[in-house]
């Protein structure tokens, strides 16, 4: 969109180092596909299911968020927890991912915005991301929402996924870099 910027920055010394994603997928009529409702009895046949969120699962869901996802995630986790508490927050817009009853991914929305959507590295590969997603955005349409967006990706893989379920890439974003001195 900034095409005159971007070469600019790079003819003083820019370079640029990676790139976001914004994606972004109408899913007013989003429906699981056959191919996504077979991964579905597939993964379960392997113990592996997607669930909503419950106030059983707390303790657990917080410690998975400490040891698989922290920072930012963690800090967005627990505030969301928060509002759930009083009722601002519903349970459903949190999606587990879980392979014999153990927390292994798990996506969130707030409106229109999903994520942080994320699965453990050594369940990556399998299609669980995949299906996770899919569940978060069938909860979303289910709730009333027509549109569903992730403002920044930054991984390459994730347009994939994305894509797989309808998201387009409206804007892409620059990293940028300059040695100084």
């Amino acid at each position: 969109r900034y095409a005159d910027g971007l070469a600019y920055l790079l003819r003083h010394g820019f370079v640029e180092t990676s790139e976001g994603l914004a994606m972004d997928a109408a899913i007013g009529t989003f429906e699981l596909s056959d191919k996504l409702l077979a991964k579905e009895q597939e993964l379960a046949a392997e113990g592996i299911v997607i669930r909503p969120f419950g106030r059983e699962r707390l303790v657990e869901y917080l410690s998975f968020m400490v040891e698989q996802m922290p920072g930012p995630w963690l800090a967005q986790a627990r505030s969301n927890l928060r509002e759930l508490t009083f009722g601002r927050f519903p349970p459903e817009a949190i999606q587990l991912a879980l392979a014999d009853d153990r927390i292994i991914g798990y996506c969130q929305f707030e409106a229109e915005h999903f994520g942080p959507f994320g699965v453990v590295d050594a369940w990556q590969g399998r299609g669980v991301g995949s299906l996770l997603l899919a569940r978060t955005l069938y909860q979303m349409r289910v709730s009333g929402l027509h549109n569903a967006f992730v403002l920044w990706t930054g991984q390459r893989a994730a347009q994939g996924v994305y894509g797989r379920l309808g998201f387009t890439v409206p804007r892409r974003f620059a990293v940028l870099t300059r040695e100084l001195g």
